[in-house]
């Protein structure tokens, strides 16, 4: 039972910090635009922005000008609604597609999303993803980034220590019922602490506005909450099983001495 323990062990553990990563969707292929501008996550409240793109053909890497290209921005807002859709200009002098973005698109604080589109008559390409608005332009300001992943850390490390001790101590107690029970515990606890820990990545993401929005993602927690849950309900009735067949066995070694 140790090796599918350990295996499961690193599995959740990736697909904690997988769950701390910003998604920005970009278009695939090997033919099509490649977009490339500055993807901030934050902009101040109430404060015009100039958004600046580079547009590159994907097969061969050449540089692309409004000669053949045209570009479009949406902005949406924290509700869903959308607040702009409107053409990209283009600056000549150094080559970049430019749109300057008025305050008023960023009234509202939060969670804010974008989609950035680009075309020639034959071929084309898209970036979306999120920003968040905040009253300094800086990280959100209701949320103490360090002092969250200092938490997260120490959950992980707490969760593997349960996780672990049962494997590097041996035995737990000298009395084989309790070390049985001692050791199928710690595994249980820990198990336990699996399943809260990708909730809390989630409350932290969520408070951080950085969206969760892959379905795989969520697919991938889903299946390993329940897969952890199975694992606990198999080691409590393994452990039964194991108590009682030890009782047992006991019992058996006690006849055969007395006879």
């Amino acid at each position: 039972m140790k090796k599918p323990i350990l295996l499961f062990i690193f599995l959740i553990l990736l697909s904690s910090f997988a769950l701390g990563a910003q998604i920005t969707q970009i278009s695939s292929g090997d033919v099509g635009l490649d977009i490339r501008y500055p993807a901030y996550l934050y902009t101040k409240q109430n404060t015009a922005f100039t958004l600046y793109t580079s547009i590159y053909n994907r097969s061969d890497g050449l540089m692309l000008t409004n000669a053949t290209v045209e570009c479009h921005l949406k902005l949406f807002d924290s509700d869903g609604s959308r607040t702009l859709s409107e053409n990209l200009g283009y600056d000549a002098v150094y080559d970049d597609f430019k749109l300057s973005i008025d305050a008023n698109n960023f009234s509202n604080l939060g969670f804010h999303a974008y989609i950035i589109k680009c075309n020639t008559s034959t071929i084309g390409g898209f970036v979306s993803g999120v920003f968040e608005v905040t009253e300094s332009g800086k990280v959100s300001d209701n949320l103490d980034s360090t002092s969250g992943i200092a938490i997260v850390i120490f959950i992980l490390f707490v969760t593997s220590l349960f996780l672990l001790l049962p494997i590097i101590k041996e035995p737990l107690s000298q009395n084989k019922f309790l070390n049985v029970i001692f050791k199928r515990g710690c595994w249980i606890i820990g198990l336990l602490l699996l399943t809260l820990n990708s909730a809390m990545m989630a409350t932290i993401a969520s408070e951080a506005f950085i969206p969760l929005s892959s379905n795989f993602l969520r697919i991938y927690v889903f299946l390993f909450s329940w897969s952890a849950y199975l694992l606990i309900v198999f080691t409590v009735i393994k452990t039964i099983f194991d108590l009682m067949g030890m009782w047992q066995q006991d019992k058996m070694n006690k006849r055969v001495g007395d006879d």
